[in-house]
């Protein structure tokens, strides 16, 4: 099996939960395909799902499965295009951008249950959490940046994550990883 998280998250989930043999993964901020990737090994597995990142940037690295859209509760945006593209993300002296609910992303997909969210927005997970029907689309097991390069700290995903019943299990120095 091979792995290819940043901080080995995937190796830890593959080890320490209950993954389904198939299933749906919603990767946000998906980057390139196979670098640093929370979903890469589900992919080779065959599960389905949707990546989706920001930046167009990626968009040759990959030869299917990705949306480029900004994901955001608000119509509207201020986006980075960053010159290191894995820093690229909303700020205000971004570029204004017309945003997408990921709620819109999965109906458009038609992903119904979703048995694997990854957030990795640069400081936006909370914000593209809160564009989404959580209760519709129950995620299993939720992959939440909380620390970002140059911000501090945020756990708005975690805390209210655990008003919807979900506990963190594990944690690395980025990212918290969630189940229900």
């Amino acid at each position: 099996m091979n792995y290819y998280s940043e901080y080995s998250e995937d190796e830890w989930i593959d080890r320490n939960l209950n993954l389904p043999e198939k299933g749906v993964y919603v990767d946000c901020g998906a980057a390139y395909p196979f670098l640093r990737s929370n979903t890469a090994f589900l992919r080779e597995r065959g599960w389905k799902g949707v990546a989706i990142e920001g930046n167009p940037y990626y968009l040759p690295e990959w030869t299917s499965n990705l949306v480029i859209a900004v994901l955001s509760q608000n119509p509207e945006a201020r986006f980075d295009y960053h010159y290191a593209p894995d820093l690229s993300g909303i700020r205000p002296e971004g570029t204004p951008v017309r945003c997408r609910t990921l709620e819109s992303i999965l109906i458009e997909y038609g992903i119904e249950k979703v048995d694997f969210l990854s957030l990795d927005l640069e400081g936006s997970e909370f914000d593209a959490l809160l564009s989404m029907n959580i209760a519709r689309h129950e995620p299993s097991i939720i992959v939440s940046e909380y620390a970002t390069a140059g911000k501090s700290d945020d756990w708005r995903v975690r805390d209210y994550l655990n008003t919807l019943g979900y506990k963190q299990v594990h944690q690395t120095v980025a990212n918290a990883i969630y189940t229900k």
